[in-house]
């Protein structure tokens, strides 16, 4: 893994965003150090990298909605992102976690953690759990093995060099990626011990070989030579010998299927013998059916025969009967015949009203429809104008709301408004408007505070400055002469020193006599005018002190201006930071101004277009009103028209009723009509006996030619449906069984020929 880029944002004592571009030139080499004092960040830069990664650092190993150590305090979230490469590709890596808002008192937010490959898919998702072990798989490393081997912790190097050997190695394995040696290793290890094992074997089976002498040699090759010579002729018998017995197997095989085949044939033949009397009665029963048709006829007419000998019985005694009964269903039928022409009468008066009925039912209808469409407009109309008013009520409270708060925001920010004192805001104001007001005016007050202090700041700065440079000019117009002085008065004084330590020289002089150390003949102290090196020492102690009062003055003066330039320059940030923090509370409330007038006019205008559609609405209800007074007028009007014609209930059920009386009349008169008709019905019954006797006659003189004595011979013959069927099939089967035991014989004689030949 190669780490490409790290940034974050919140972390520790880190606070806002940082980045790290380890691609930079300056990081190209590898190593590079990081330094800085205690509390600078060096471990915050750590802990992100291991967030960014493990989404865990070594000192907090857990984070959660109620636990959150490394965030920034005072801030509202904390992120971190790595981008790293690896033998599969480029991927980013980014753990954040942020409060409610993020804002500084929000409660903690869940966790997120994703993983995304260079070409900004996202390969896990942002529960944490998937993406944690997709990026441990991608590193090759969990998260213990990173803080052992790639990112020591404060005091923690000694886990490392204190682990178990095998947790050690594994370690170091997996870090520098020799685990495939290990593998080669056992590998090579195995092929070892299977290569000695055989090599054992071998030395076993020759220490187990017993040397044999030249003429034991000989006289084996010479048997093996003659076994050898043997074989091919051992191998022509053999084959010879497999060939004679696969001969007689095929023999035994062929005669166990011709005793099968004759086996099959004797069935076959019992079966045959079996069907004789089946096909017998076969054929009888189909002689049979073909006289079913005349059986039908001699069927038929001795019913008629029966009924027309039970009517003859009868029709002595019933003579007296019939002529009354024909004359009683005249009389019925004369009365059948007047009730029907009564109904059809009324039926036909009838049919005006109804048709008349049926088309005020049907007007009416149309018309009720057309009030309840009318009601259901008028409802429509009313609901309209009502929430039309609502609409208007709820716009003119929220436009006196919206202008109250308007109102109130203008007092707030207008410049006349007192320091500290805001007028108390309108009902319904949101809090935190009210809340950004009261900031607003500790602002001001601030801001005032802060412009009270820069101008004294100012003027002891401009003062502090003066005075400085009026010290800096008074030393550099002084500074020269005190200097040539002290120089003159420093030289003056070794001067006069040093002839006062020559007073044994001075004594040896006389004038005119050259002087042994210069050669003058002048001498000027050899009368007693020596110059006094204390007078000179304290003039020059005065020239010194007269240089370092000057420089101690400006000096002085530079600190104070410099206390003065400082104390000006904070009196300058506060006055900024005052003013940035009044010119963006004073924003908020000018946005929530210019907000709350757009939205109190967007107000006016929708009430404005809902007055103007008041009468419109107004008119729509007038309108639906009316139409719906007109509807009703007409559907009563239709109900009193239906209610003269004096039909109750449906027409249709009223013309059913009379069609019904009709029919019923009309169904009278045809029951009494054939009661009057049924009187003449004994003369057939003569005629049936003769039709029956001769249709006898044909059937038996048809049976009798083909082997049926008579009916009796014929029913026993005539053999039932499931019978005929069961023989048939039987004969087909054993049809078939035939024709596959002619197959089997015909290829059994095939193979014995074959067998023969060979």
């Amino acid at each position: 893994m190669k780490l490409l880029r790290l940034a974050f944002k919140n972390i520790n004592s880190l606070a806002g965003e940082w980045s790290i571009d380890f691609t930079r030139p300056e990081y190209r080499d590898g190593i590079f150090l990081i330094v800085g004092d205690t509390g600078s960040g060096k471990t915050s830069v750590l802990d992100a990298l291991s967030l960014a990664l493990y989404g865990r650092t070594a000192r907090q190993e857990k984070f959660s909605d109620k636990v959150n150590e490394v965030m920034t305090r005072g801030t509202g979230e904390c992120w971190a992102e790595a981008t790293f490469s690896c033998e599969s590709g480029v991927y980013t890596s980014r753990w954040s976690q942020h409060r409610a808002h993020n804002r500084q008192g929000g409660s903690l937010q869940d966790i997120e953690i994703t993983l995304t490959a260079a070409d900004g898919t996202e390969l896990a998702d942002h529960r944490g759990r998937d993406a944690k072990s997709r990026i441990a798989g991608l590193l090759g490393l969990d998260f213990d093995q990173f803080q052992r081997t790639v990112m020591l912790s404060q005091g923690q190097f000694d886990r490392f060099l204190t682990a178990k050997p095998n947790e050690r190695s594994a370690i170091l394995e997996q870090a520098t990626g020799t685990e495939i040696y290990a593998r080669a290793g056992c590998v090579i290890h195995e092929r070892w011990k299977r290569a000695k094992a055989a090599a054992q074997l071998a030395l076993e089976c020759r220490n187990a070989l017993a040397a044999l002498s030249g003429d034991d040699r000989a006289a084996l090759q010479t048997d093996l030579d003659s076994a050898l010579a043997a074989i091919p002729a051992a191998q022509a018998g053999l084959a010879a010998a497999q060939a004679e017995c696969q001969w007689h197997a095929r023999a035994a095989e062929l005669a166990d299927r011709e005793t099968s085949l004759a086996a099959e044939a004797a069935a076959l033949a019992a079966r045959d013998a079996d069907l004789a009397e089946p096909r017998r009665i076969l054929a009888a029963a189909r002689t049979a059916r073909a006289l079913d048709s005349l059986h039908a006829a001699l069927e038929t007419a001795r019913r008629t025969a029966e009924a027309a000998s039970a009517e003859a019985a009868r029709r002595a005694e019933a003579a007296a009967a019939a002529a009354k009964k024909r004359d009683t269903a005249a009389a019925a039928l004369r009365r059948a015949a007047e009730a029907q022409a009564a109904a059809a009468a009324t039926l036909e008066r009838r049919l005006p009203d109804i048709a008349r009925a049926r088309q005020l039912d049907s007007e009416l209808a149309l018309a009720t429809a057309t009030l309840a469409t009318a009601a259901k407009d008028l409802r429509a109309a009313e609901t309209a104008r009502a929430e039309a008013a609502a609409r208007r009520a709820n716009l003119e409270t929220a436009i006196a709301a919206s202008r109250a708060l308007a109102g109130w925001l203008g007092a707030v920010l207008s410049p006349d408004a007192p320091g500290t004192t805001i007028p108390p805001p309108p009902d319904g104001a949101p809090a935190d408007l009210a809340d950004t007001a009261l900031r607003l005016s500790k602002a001001r007050a601030t801001h005032r505070r802060a412009q009270d202090k820069l101008a004294p700041a100012e003027t002891a700065r401009e003062t502090a400055a003066r005075t400085a440079d009026a010290a800096e000019r008074a030393l550099a117009a002084r500074r020269p002469d005190l200097e040539t002085a002290i120089a003159a008065a420093t030289d003056a004084w070794h001067l006069a020193t040093q002839i006062r330590s020559l007073d044994a020289h001075r004594a040896a002089l006389a004038d005119g006599a050259p002087c042994p150390l210069c050669g003058s003949t002048t001498h000027p102290y050899c009368a007693g005018r020596l110059p006094e090196p204390d007078a000179c020492k304290a003039r020059l102690d005065a020239l010194q002190s007269d240089l370092h009062a000057l420089q101690a003055a400006a000096t002085d003066t530079a600190a104070g201006a410099r206390k003065a330039d400082l104390a000006a320059a904070r009196a300058r940030t506060a006055l900024d930071g005052a003013r940035a923090a009044l010119d963006a509370l004073s924003s908020t409330l000018a946005d929530a101004r210019t907000r709350t007038a757009s939205s109190a006019a967007k107000d006016a205008d929708a009430l404005a277009e809902l007055r103007a559609g008041a009468a419109r609405l107004d008119t729509a209800a007038s309108t639906a009103a009316d139409a719906h007074r007109a509807a009703a007028d007409r559907a009563n009007g239709l109900r009193a028209r239906r209610a003269a014609i004096g039909i109750e209930g449906s027409p249709d059920d009223l013309q059913s009723r009379l069609q019904r009386a009709l029919d019923n009349a009309a169904a009278t008169a045809a029951r009494a009509q054939a009661t009057a008709a049924s009187a003449a019905t004994a003369a057939d019954a003569a005629a049936a006996e003769a039709a029956s006797a001769a249709t006898a006659d044909a059937f038996l003189a048809a049976a009798r030619p083909a082997g049926f004595p008579d009916e009796t011979a014929w029913t026993r013959a005539r053999s039932t449906d499931d019978a005929i069927r069961r023989t048939e099939e039987s004969e087909s089967a054993l049809a078939a069984a035939r024709e596959r035991h002619a197959g089997a014989t015909a290829a059994l004689a095939a193979d014995r020929a074959a067998h023969a030949a060979a």
